[in-house]
């Protein structure tokens, strides 16, 4: 909180100086607000992903240890389920590495911001995938509707050309927030957000 107060008010400064100031140290406010402002920007990018790879690191020692604790109880068939689930989630973390840089980013950020509300989201149909940007645009603003009322609920996303389905299932009411492009229905206590013409979407 500290450093964002800060950093506001070197925004203001240079913002009033660039308003103040004559023609040729108003360019050079200018750029010295531009500057700063790119620092800023880049900076929550680091932070993202720090924070990003702090959650991975700590998803995986849970998992681990759940292994661990199917070791010691004897239940050998059912760590070995774990474990061949746990392999099917990190295929798909590799599938969304081969996206375009700005969709990979995304989906991994969504990915932890619904980790922090004690929910996870599964990727279907990757491979159908055509990146685009209002795709992406709707995908973001459907996720964190559902990540914010998921409630811990897996969030099945499956994508087919340019459109996308997403499935909750045990979810008992619909986001509050109209975003354009998105249609939110239920169906036996499963919600559902799509995007796209459904002849599109896959499965």
């Amino acid at each position: 909180m500290k450093h964002t107060a800060i950093r506001l008010a070197v925004l203001l400064a240079l913002g009033v100086g660039a308003d103040k100031a004559h023609h040729l140290w108003r360019i050079l406010f200018l750029m010295l607000l531009v500057l700063y402002l790119s620092q800023w920007v880049q900076m929550r990018g680091y932070a993202m992903v720090v924070d990003i790879n702090r959650r991975q690191r700590h998803r995986y020692a849970n998992q681990l240890q759940v292994i661990s604790g199917w070791l010691q109880l004897g239940k050998y068939d059912r760590a070995e389920r774990y474990v061949s689930e746990m392999a099917a989630i990190i295929a798909q973390q590799g599938s969304v590495g081969r996206l375009p840089l700005r969709w990979a980013y995304s989906l991994v950020r969504l990915d932890a911001l619904a980790e922090r509300y004690g929910t996870m989201l599964l990727w279907e149909g990757l491979n159908t995938l055509e990146p685009r940007y209002w795709t992406l645009w709707g995908l973001d603003r459907a996720l964190r509707q559902a990540i914010a009322i998921a409630d811990g609920h897996p969030i099945l996303v499956t994508f087919g050309g340019t459109s996308f389905i997403l499935r909750v299932d045990g979810i008992k009411r619909l986001p509050t927030k109209h975003i354009m492009g998105v249609r939110w229905f239920w169906d036996d206590h499963t919600l559902i957000g799509s995007w796209g013409r459904p002849q599109e979407t896959a499965g």
